[in-house]
């Protein structure tokens, strides 16, 4: 492990480098040729009374990401906002209603293994235009203490919330849990959770209870902690741990998921994560899981310095411990599993934003094969204004000890929200 933190702490020196230089020449091409760029503003610090450990849908405005292959502010932050993203105060549940809606329209042309790239450009099938996102979430705020936050599907999340002091609350439902530092979809591995080796779900609400609690917030620093309790993960047919077998309204066993997170929030512009979670997975309750995560991130610029003001930055990692005695295959019995994400973006005035996005999965850390990834992404970004946004991705998919791709594909995307 020592051996794979040391690689990736070079890894993030050499990227953290080459990405700054190529902004200052970006940023210095903008100012010479194109219109000048007035110098990115960095928002002022919020010092209210926050609610809920930046997990409430009613201030969807606040801090939130951008969604599917993303969880990368945009240009002017994602008005749209994020059902676990609350940095609210106390005098936000005077609004009594909130609608807040993301809707993306895609075109991604594909390129499989082993595939050149002129047969790619060639196969219609290959190509195609979809919508990945069709968020509408409401909050609805009876009285100052109680809050109701659902999708308009009422599928995948809904929570009551009643704040029992300022700054403690209690919510129920199907929830997010208080657990990592992401909001629409965690990205660890470098890239939105879609296949069977990924390490979180796609969309991590459960059934459940959380309390959460504002230990102190002060100008420079301040300290949230959580707890809940859930249904947990499933099993799938074969008896193997199910990591997308969330969220459903019957527990395959007695015993529940619990779990919590601590957030520290320095200086009005960093943020430190860290998270744990315990839960019994099989039907007989005998097979565990434990997982682990930590964050440590940037949202206001790195510091107020020519280059570094206008940058930010993300890191994050999870681990698996997973044990089931009654697995075939004594490899499986016992074993860890894995995964980081770093993210570096710049921004340019108050029109473009660029970003690099890398990452890796180990499903299995005593097993090397086709399942472990190298991921990675470029990310550019235009707003027209603070409602309509375009965005151009290329991202790449690699088998991690054979440098091998898997697959790549480039994302044109048009993006409402408000």
């Amino acid at each position: 492990m020592s051996c794979k933190i040391d690689n990736y702490v070079g890894h993030f020196i050499k990227t953290f480098l080459l990405f700054t230089l190529v902004c200052a020449l970006a940023e210095g091409a903008m100012s010479q040729i194109l219109l000048p760029v007035q110098t990115a503003q960095i928002p002022e610090e919020d010092t209210g009374l926050v609610l809920s450990n930046e997990n409430e849908a009613s201030d969807m405005e606040a801090e939130a990401d951008f969604g599917d292959n993303e969880e990368l502010e945009g240009v002017h932050g994602n008005k749209a906002g994020s059902p676990h993203g609350n940095t609210a105060t106390l005098k936000h549940f005077k609004d009594k209603f909130n609608i807040k809606l993301y809707l993306d329209f895609i075109y991604e042309q594909t390129q499989g293994a082993g595939e050149e790239p002129e047969a790619s450009a060639k196969d219609p099938q290959n190509g195609s235009f979809n919508t990945n996102h069709t968020y509408l979430l409401v909050s609805a705020h009876p009285t100052d203490e109680l809050r109701v936050g659902f999708d308009i599907t009422f599928k995948d999340y809904y929570e009551i919330e009643y704040a029992l002091t300022p700054g403690l609350f209690i919510k129920w439902g199907k929830i997010f849990p208080p657990f990592g530092d992401f909001k629409y979809h965690a990205i660890y591995g470098g890239k939105v959770p879609n296949q069977s080796n990924d390490l979180f779900p796609n969309w991590f609400t459960d059934n459940g209870i959380a309390l959460e609690h504002r230990l102190f917030d002060t100008r420079y620093m301040a300290l949230n902690y959580g707890f809940f309790i859930s249904n947990g993960f499933q099993s799938d047919a074969q008896g193997n741990l199910n990591i997308n077998a969330i969220g459903y309204n019957s527990d395959n066993n007695a015993q529940k998921a619990f779990g919590g997170r601590v957030k520290a929030e320095l200086f009005g512009g960093y943020t430190a994560t860290a998270s744990g979670m315990m839960d019994r997975w099989s039907n007989d309750g005998s097979a565990t899981l434990r997982m682990l995560a930590a964050e440590i991130a940037s949202t206001r610029g790195l510091m107020k310095a020519p280059l570094l003001r206008n940058m930010n930055l993300k890191i994050g990692f999870l681990d698996h411990q997973i044990v089931n005695e009654k697995a075939t295959d004594e490899v499986y019995r016992e074993y860890n599993a894995w995964g980081s994400h770093l993210e570096i973006s710049y921004r340019f005035g108050s029109t473009f934003k660029a970003a690099y996005r890398t990452g890796e999965i180990d499903p299995h850390e005593d097993i090397e094969d086709e399942t472990d990834q190298k991921n990675q992404s470029i990310i550019l970004i235009y707003s027209v204004n603070e409602y309509l946004e375009f965005w151009t991705m290329y991202q790449q998919n690699q088998e991690k000890y054979v440098d091998e791709i898997q697959n790549d594909y480039l994302m044109l995307k048009a993006l409402v929200q408000f």
